[in-house]
């Protein structure tokens, strides 16, 4: 079941980053913080995640697709490894308001995690993973653009890494 989910996931992926970019209506990037969770949280402190994607409308009642990609990094705890977080994912989204207007909004999706721990001594370990995101948010018009806030967390197969984060952005439309 994994490994076929994790093929759907990834053909997802490739025709949104192919067919994507050329139909996209909006065009974000974001910053903030990451909260490690679970056993993740045992050994590291709050890092930092950044990331950017697209977005297009599905019809007109609210609902889009998209793909992200982000990159963090959180050091340990009384030590001076850290890990490094990079991701990319196919999502569904659902905005509860009219374009242009304030309000709520919320997503999830699945796609590819890369671990990369650099400890202070010894060899660095890789782990490469299918992924999981969701996540609320808030968007509001800000000029030309769009601003927005999020909650999110993200999950891999494996009970070794996952993250909450709390980040803020900006949305470009491209008037498609």
């Amino acid at each position: 079941m994994k490994k076929s989910v994790g093929l759907s996931a990834m053909a997802a992926l490739v025709f949104l980053a192919v067919a994507g970019p050329a139909s996209a209506q909006n065009v974000f990037v974001l910053g903030g913080a990451g909260f490690p969770t679970g056993d993740f949280d045992r050994a590291a402190d709050v890092g930092w995640m950044a990331g950017g994607g697209f977005t297009f409308d599905v019809g007109d009642d609210g609902l889009w697709i998209g793909a992200e990609g982000f990159y963090g990094s959180n050091s340990h705890t009384d030590s001076d490894d850290k890990t490094n977080v990079a991701g990319a994912f196919g999502e569904l989204g659902f905005s509860f308001h009219d374009p242009g207007q304030a309000g709520l909004y919320a997503f999830g999706g699945a796609g590819w995690v890369a671990n990369q721990f650099s400890p202070d001594q010894g060899d660095e370990v890789n782990e490469n993973q299918l992924g999981f995101i969701v996540g609320v948010g808030y968007d509001f018009p800000l000029g030309g653009a769009t601003g927005f806030i999020e909650g999110r967390y993200i999950d891999t197969d494996e009970d070794n890494t996952s993250l909450g984060g709390l980040v803020a952005g900006i949305s470009f439309g491209l008037g498609g």
